[in-house]
């Protein structure tokens, strides 16, 4: 689990985010993974690098958001 100040992630775009949780080293590598269909956001791919997830996108009350990388590797996202 990753746990994020919520003033740095809402609002940021999703490579962004994938980067500040260490699912990707650098927001082209997010970029690149969206292009190609590897990079999800609770369970849905991403097409976009570009794309900014909502308040509303966060499950658990507006805290959580669930990372993807590939088929195996999750990055729980939490926002204090």
């Amino acid at each position: 689990m990753v746990d994020l100040h919520r003033d740095d992630a809402v609002g940021k775009q999703i490579a962004e985010l994938a980067v500040l949780a260490g699912a990707c080293s650098s927001k082209s590598q997010a970029t690149r993974l969206a292009r190609g269909g590897g990079l999800y956001w609770n369970n849905a791919p991403v097409a976009d690098g570009k794309w900014v997830p909502g308040s509303d996108q966060f499950i658990g009350g507006g805290t959580i958001g669930v990372l993807r990388t590939g088929k195996t590797n999750y990055f729980i996202v939490r926002l204090v």
